[in-house]
């Protein structure tokens, strides 16, 4: 099998109304390169499970199965749910970059793939881009987008995303977001630290928030969400490799 230029990330839990249309937005791609999708569902029992499968088997040289069990997962105990499965699914992951969607998001625009890569292959110096995606149900004349145009907004859509599988990212990735429950946003500061994050002007996809998110479940207004953006600025200071830098 040829070695894939971009893997495509997507872990999911109990998405089964909305795994169909995630897996058909992969598969819609139109690429000038092959791309591989590693799929990491985290043991449910609503039928995404089920319906993972059933994809897997019609694209063996497409899709790359992952089923965890949520017994071997070391963050449950810690209310962590659906990070070892994010570890564990972007460690499979062997292309030059990595596209990230969450089993409850979905992608629009087939050339979504091609555009972005287009643009990282222009540069060494841009670690990582992103584009506009709309809530379900939003017109596309409609100016009501979940993003701005910078890091510093501090939510850029996971589906968004597509960035370098550089190990000094994906190392420090999960060596020191430990207790940090928003990973993803954890994950794309890494990527600014050794190059430019790329705003792309076209929307790609469309963002659910859906009863299992995080955001949902604890709640962005909460102590507990504070004191996990506190420990996440603490942790990049830390690592930084700006942090002897300043004056």
């Amino acid at each position: 099998m040829t070695k894939p230029l971009v893997s495509i990330c997507c872990v999911t839990y109990q998405h089964v109304n909305y795994i169909k249309d995630s897996l058909d937005g992969f598969l819609m791609q139109e690429t000038n390169f092959p791309y591989e999708i590693c799929l990491g569902e985290d043991e449910s029992n609503d039928g995404t499970r089920e319906i993972c499968q059933e994809y897997a088997e019609k694209y063996p040289g497409k899709i790359k199965m992952f089923f965890r069990k949520r017994s071997n997962d070391p963050y449950i105990k810690q209310g962590f749910y659906g990070k070892y499965n994010f570890i564990k699914t972007l460690k499979e992951c062997q292309g030059k970059y990595i596209a990230l969607c969450d089993g409850d998001d979905y992608w629009t625009d087939p050339y979504k793939l091609q555009k972005q890569v287009d643009l990282l292959k222009e540069s060494d110096g841009i670690s990582m881009c992103y584009h506009k995606v709309i809530r379900p149900g939003t017109k596309l004349d409609e100016d009501t987008y979940l993003i701005k145009n910078d890091l510093s907004t501090a939510f850029i859509p996971t589906s968004s995303v597509v960035f370098r599988n550089k190990k000094e990212i994906v190392n420090k990735f999960i060596n020191h977001s430990k207790g940090i429950i928003s990973g993803d946003q954890f994950l794309f500061y890494l990527c600014s630290f050794i190059g430019e994050i790329k705003f792309m002007d076209f929307i790609g996809g469309v963002y659910n928030q859906t009863e299992h998110g995080i955001s949902r479940t604890i709640g962005i207004q909460s102590k507990k969400w504070e004191l996990n953006r506190i420990l996440m600025y603490s942790s990049l200071l830390r690592i930084s490799p700006f942090k002897n830098k300043v004056n």
